[in-house]
């Protein structure tokens, strides 16, 4: 029985995997920021037995991952703080994927997460970011905006991303945002990767 079982994430992992599937292959390596309970890694491992997972989420939360994951061959588990180079790992990685985060995270977090990303994506790796985010400074749909202020109730740091905010980071950083995807429930797939590839 998985712990900490999301809704959210069983509800939307069939969605997620038929627009990343194509920019993965079987044996690539994979770090996943914020893997909260790993039902997104369990499922990737269910189409891509070898595809080798790093599964992170933070120190606090990522006993509740390890035990989880404890019988995936090809997945590990790591504490990740991304405002924290030394929590980063040293190797580099195919696919840096992500979902459901970035509007967890603070300004000061999203911007030190697109700093060190950068460093362990490889040469012709994507950096994957799944949820809601804005567009032009404003909402893309009025349930985007309820969850909105549902988010800066529990936290004021907390708030869904803009695009162009997301780009302007990404570009300091060397990085450029090649795709995008339209996801169900007004959310999107924003792909990121090196700049000139």
């Amino acid at each position: 029985m998985i712990k900490n079982f999301s809704q959210a994430a069983e509800r939307n992992k069939f969605a997620i995997w038929a627009c990343v599937k194509s920019y993965l292959k079987p044996t690539y390596r994979m770090l996943e920021i914020g893997s909260g309970s790993g039902q997104h890694a369990l499922y990737f491992l269910e189409h891509f037995p070898e595809l080798n997972i790093l599964a992170t989420e933070v120190p606090d939360k990522v006993n509740i991952l390890r035990d989880n994951l404890k019988d995936c061959l090809s997945a590990s588990v790591a504490p990740l703080d991304v405002t924290v180079e030394e929590f980063w790992p040293s190797s580099q990685f195919d696919i840096i994927f992500s979902s459901n985060t970035l509007h967890i995270m603070s300004e000061l977090a999203v911007e030190r997460c697109f700093q060190y990303l950068v460093e362990h994506l490889s040469k012709n790796g994507r950096a994957i970011f799944y949820g809601p985010f804005n567009e032009g400074g404003k909402f893309t749909a009025p349930s985007n905006e309820l969850f909105n202020k549902y988010l800066k109730q529990q936290d004021l740091k907390m708030g869904v991303r803009c695009i162009d905010w997301l780009e302007e980071i990404a570009s300091l950083n060397n990085l450029t945002l090649k795709e995008r995807h339209k996801m169900p429930a007004n959310n999107q797939i924003l792909i990121f990767c090196h700049k000139g590839i």
